[in-house]
């Protein structure tokens, strides 16, 4: 899940790191929309009904979902990867996972651990839990999740807190209000074209949800810099 705002070199980095980290091999395959789906001719892929669209089909199929996340937090801000958390998050079979990974670009310090080569991004996860090569390496559980995550930009963390699913937006506006509506009510006799609540508990739930995973994997960050920032992320 990505909203193009990101270098593709930068996005690239993003999903070997989230291979390595999660130790899965050269055979792996990574369902990207931008270059599954024709952009051409989109009619196929999205529909009325997100719910059977291409995006909630490839995650039918998936073990989980790589949200990348540019340097603006913009990611979020679209509706159709909105949508995508949506259902990794809220609607998806119990061993499915979610991570979120960006990419930085180095200063010149070996501080990250996935800096494999002199190249000029590294990328940064954050995960569900362990993932397999934090428990391969040994040692404590979550230890080598914290080392790994402690890199993570703050200042994407905390405007993740301030995230509001509702007010994403999308290129064409009746993708916004049918994803929307389908977000809410996950009746298939629902009315899509109907227009959407600016407040809802099922978003408020996803956003609660979604700023609790930022807000846990940066706790120690937060908890370094104290302040208010501490007092947010607890309270996330």
């Amino acid at each position: 899940s990505r909203g193009w705002g990101e270098p593709v070199r930068a996005f690239i980095f993003c999903l070997e790191a989230h291979a390595t980290d999660h130790r899965l091999d050269e055979h792996a395959a990574y369902w990207v929309c931008a270059y599954a789906n024709n952009q051409w001719s989109l009619t196929e892929a999205v529909v009325h009904d997100p719910a059977l669209s291409s995006f909630n089909k490839a995650m039918a199929l998936a073990e989980g979902t790589v949200s990348v996340l540019d340097e603006g937090g913009v990611v979020f801000t679209r509706v159709w990867c909105a949508f995508e958390v949506h259902v990794s998050l809220m609607q998806s079979n119990p061993g499915y996972s979610w991570s979120v990974y960006t990419a930085l670009e180095h200063d010149g310090r070996p501080h990250s651990i996935y800096r494999k080569r002199d190249d000029e991004y590294h990328a940064i996860g954050l995960t569900e839990g362990d993932a397999p090569d934090d428990l391969a390496a040994g040692g404590a559980p979550g230890a080598m999740k914290r080392r790994r995550e402690q890199k993570f930009p703050l200042a994407l963390a905390r405007a993740a807190l301030e995230l509001k699913i509702h007010t994403a937006e999308a290129t064409v506006e009746s993708d916004r209000v049918h994803i929307l509506n389908r977000m809410i009510n996950a009746d298939t006799d629902a009315d899509l074209d109907a227009t959407p609540p600016l407040e809802h508990p099922r978003l408020d739930e996803l956003n609660a949800v979604l700023r609790s995973r930022f807000a846990a994997g940066s706790l120690r960050a937060a908890i370094e810099e104290g302040g208010e920032t501490k007092d947010r992320f607890f309270a996330a």
